[in-house]
């Protein structure tokens, strides 16, 4: 019985490739290391077909998409199978930007009583009066992180320009109508006369004009009980309060950021 041997041409797909042989027809090429196959019709190994059944196509799906810190390396894993890729995506979040401006605030001014408070001023943001005579003090701290000389005074001394940013200013003026009860209020002697100088009057923040207000020493007598209105002045005047303490003094303060 005669022996038969079947030999059959064989290499590395790479080596195929770049010696690109002819094969005869029916002669069987076969890659070993991609264990791909192809049968010869007198055409060179590059322009044959593979032989065998085409398999089916590839597909790929997006699976999870994780936020990864600022500035960490992004990612992508593979957790499907051979044919059907499922990429697995880590993206940094955006570094964060450079603080904006101060956006701007529509303050409101709440209470009846000493101590009144801004109730939507940023944290640590307070309007206070203290001792509310003719001597007490009122001091403002507004954003950011900003406040006021430590006191503004009503015993003679100046008013204060309330500076932010050296861009905007509060504007500050009253108007008063004094009753003698007040006016030893102002500490005066008998010989003198009361200055109340160097406030803030403005009638709009394009006006800065100093206000002095002489009370002749001959009105320092008992009286009945009179008034100051003080206000703190810009182009959106804020909500009105009134605070009290009878029968000294009484009056009106409202509040806007120009």
């Amino acid at each position: 019985m005669p022996f038969i041997q079947l030999q059959f041409r064989r290499d590395l797909s790479s080596n195929w490739t770049s010696n690109d042989p002819t094969l005869a027809p029916g002669e069987l090429g076969i890659e070993t290391d991609t264990n791909l196959f192809k049968i010869g019709s007198g055409t060179n190994w590059v322009g044959t077909s593979y032989g065998g059944l085409q398999g089916a196509t590839a597909s790929i799906a997006v699976g999870t998409v994780t936020t990864l810190s600022p500035g960490a390396t992004a990612t992508v894993a593979d957790s499907g199978t051979s044919y059907a890729s499922i990429f697995d995506f880590g993206i940094p979040q955006g570094v964060t930007g450079p603080t904006g401006g101060t956006e701007g605030i529509q303050y409101t001014l709440t209470g009846s009583t000493i101590g009144a408070t801004f109730t939507n001023f940023p944290t640590a943001t307070t309007f206070t009066a203290s001792t509310w005579t003719l001597f007490s003090t009122i001091s403002f701290k507004v954003p950011p992180n900003w406040s006021s000389p430590n006191s503004v005074c009503w015993d003679g001394h100046a008013f204060y320009d309330f500076s932010l940013n050296n861009v905007n200013y509060w504007a500050v003026y009253y108007t008063t109508n004094l009753q003698s009860t007040l006016q030893p209020l102002l500490g005066t002697s008998a010989t003198g006369a009361t200055n109340i100088n160097n406030a803030i009057f403005s009638s709009s923040p394009q006006t800065y004009l100093p206000f002095n207000l002489i009370i002749p020493s001959t009105h320092l007598q008992a009286g009945p009980t009179g008034t100051i209105n003080l206000l703190v002045y810009g182009f959106t005047t804020g909500t009105t309060i009134t605070l009290q303490n009878p029968p000294q003094i009484s009056g009106r303060v409202s509040v806007a950021l120009v």
